[in-house]
């Protein structure tokens, strides 16, 4: 999980976020995006940018076109949860809240990450059964 997100504030306006998120500069494919008080009020990607500038004026809020996400990852819930919750509903990044009501961001959790922690835990897995080997012809 990703627990420094760059998050875009849900007053800015569609042309402001094109420029400051998704320019020549793009540091991220997607991002959440939050009110003042840190409560998610939408996922955002490119395609979803576009078209809500195709469909809206230049001066609307990034807030006013977004709907509020449906799925979100708790703290406590595990990867395994979280990996299903994103692969059910074909979803490339979820965003962490500290509870379901409030849903202040705490976190970001992406495709890559469930990769890491998978590749991890194989290398951890890898390195048992190597030592199992060694010790077996050991004995």
């Amino acid at each position: 999980m990703t627990r420094e997100v760059v998050a875009v504030p849900a007053h800015l306006a569609l042309e402001e976020v094109a420029t400051r998120y998704f320019g020549p500069e793009q540091a991220f494919r997607g991002y959440p995006v939050v009110t003042a008080e840190g409560r998610v009020a939408g996922m955002l990607d490119r395609q979803v940018l576009q078209a809500a500038r195709a469909r809206y004026p230049a001066e609307t809020r990034i807030a006013d076109v977004l709907e509020p996400p449906e799925a979100f990852a708790l703290p406590h819930e595990t990867c395994r949860i979280v990996a299903a919750r994103m692969a059910m509903q074909d979803l490339e990044r979820i965003a962490v809240v500290g509870d379901p009501v409030e849903r202040r961001l705490v976190g970001l959790i992406s495709r890559s990450d469930l990769v890491k922690t998978s590749r991890r835990f194989f290398e951890e897995e890898h390195r048992r059964e190597r030592l199992i080997r060694w010790v077996d012809r050991r004995a």
